[in-house]
């Protein structure tokens, strides 16, 4: 049904406004310009009116929520695609999607939050899009929202958002995030996405996971196209530093093709617990990435001297600069061609090319885009305060170059590479060879036989 709603003397508001009954019917709610300033939470399913918050209904999902451009929700009010609150019963928020073309503070794509000990809470495959030059958001921005107590576990999957087209978000923008109020509490994010084609934000994270007892994140993702992000940036976050044992990131990736980032962090992967580990976690950098003042690389980071391994940095991308490089294990080269005597990466000041441990070196592969020679050199980082590790002897060429560290450039905080050998001129095998030299000589005889025919027919 529609229902009418007057929320300021002298202005009449249409909300087109489905109420869902506990069956799951879906919503499509719209909040027009002429409903501003609207002074209670946006939900899909519904809202309680003597509270302004929303309506808690077990199985209404596929909800969508619009607030349209010149429409404006107030200050310490919340847009939904559905919220799902509960303390009998487990929550579930799934496949719901809000779109935000005006200005709001909050908004969650999809939110469950199980208040009391012994109920999962769990979102699944909700959206969040923030898109054009009119829209705004004053606060925090979720793709999904997972809240659990003891017992019980917070679980973020396949969640996303999207910042596009001049949108501006000015609090933290989260793909999925976990959390746990209270003890023996599992959160995970898994499979969230958070991205941004244009516009800008601050703080970007693919997954946030806040357990008590354990926290996982694993294959978020964070992607930058377009727009500017001025914050930190992490493909996902675990952490249960203040009252949990395990904290796993694991294979979450950043990527940042284009777009200018700047005056923050880059994570692949964080952990923070008494036993984190950061294993597996992948920053790329190519396309047309501006990466601008202040900005640190991390391929994983492990409070308490965790585990961090098999992180990567994939670079595409020349003239970089970074003021630290910290805890990659495999750093992978891609020079474009023209890149002459500038280095690849520099850093301001200090950068590690460990191993899995302090006593091995990370693996360096290297592949050009131009003609090179053997004599020439690449300079691959340029560290103007230190370069901590010795990188594996062995450098990696895909496309067959020999390559060799030169150990005086390392000394002087540079990681140089001179190119020893070409890649092998390709052979065809004795057989292939015989084979076509029986068929060049059929090629002549017949070719003079032709001839011998034209030269009696004259």
């Amino acid at each position: 049904m529609k229902r009418l709603l007057s929320l300021a003397p002298g202005a009449i508001l249409i909300v087109a406004l489905f109420l869902l009954p506990v069956s799951g019917a879906l919503a499509q709610v719209t909040i027009t310009p002429g409903i501003s300033p609207v002074a209670y939470d946006v939900c899909g399913n519904a809202v309680n009116k003597a509270t302004g918050d929303c309506v808690a209904v077990n199985g209404s999902n596929g909800n969508t929520v619009t607030v349209q451009n010149g429409a404006t929700v107030s200050a310490g009010w919340g847009v939904y695609g559905k919220n799902d609150t509960s303390m009998t019963r487990a929550t579930a928020a799934a496949s719901n999607h809000v779109f935000i073309y005006g200005a709001v503070d909050t908004v969650m794509g999809g939110e469950a939050s199980s208040t009391a000990s012994g109920f999962n809470a769990t979102v699944t495959n909700n959206q969040a899009t923030a898109s054009g030059a009119g829209a705004s958001v004053a606060g925090d921005f979720y793709g999904g929202q997972a809240l659990s107590s003891g017992n019980a576990t917070a679980r973020a999957e396949s969640n996303g958002v999207l910042v596009e087209l001049g949108a501006a978000v000015a609090g933290s923008t989260f793909g999925g995030y976990a959390y746990c109020f209270s003890g023996n509490c599992v959160a995970q994010v898994v499979s969230n996405t958070a991205a941004i084609t244009g516009g800008t934000a601050t703080d970007l994270y693919g997954g946030f996971a806040v357990g008590a007892t354990t926290a996982t994140a694993s294959g978020n993702t964070v992607s930058i196209t377009g727009g500017t992000v001025s914050g930190s940036i992490l493909g996902g976050l675990a952490s249960t530093a203040l009252t949990g044992t395990a904290a796993i990131a694991s294979g979450n990736t950043v990527s940042i093709t284009g777009g200018t980032v700047e005056n923050g962090y880059i994570y692949g992967g964080f952990a923070d617990s008494p036993t984190p580990a950061a294993l597996g976690n992948t920053v790329n950098i190519g396309g047309n990435a501006n990466i601008g003042p202040g900005i640190s690389l991390y391929g994983g980071y492990a409070s308490n001297g965790g585990p961090i391994t098999n992180n990567t940095l994939n670079l595409a991308l020349g003239g970089v600069t970074v003021d630290y490089l910290l805890n990659f294990q495999n750093l992978n080269f891609q020079v474009p061609a023209g890149l002459g005597a500038a280095a690849m990466l520099t850093v301001t000041d200090t950068a590690t090319v460990f191993g899995a441990t302090l006593s091995t070196g990370a693996k360096i592969s290297v592949t050009v885009s131009g003609p090179i020679k053997i004599g020439d050199t690449i300079v691959l980082i340029d560290a103007k305060t230190a370069l901590f590790g010795m990188p594996d002897s062995a450098v990696i060429s895909p496309q067959g170059y020999g390559f060799q560290i030169d150990q005086t450039e390392l000394a002087n905080n540079r990681l140089v590479v001179k190119v020893t050998s070409m890649p092998p001129v390709p052979t065809l095998n004795p057989m292939v060879l015989a084979l076509l030299a029986l068929l060049l000589a059929g090629v002549a005889a017949a070719t003079q036989r032709r001839m011998a025919t034209m030269r009696r027919g004259r």
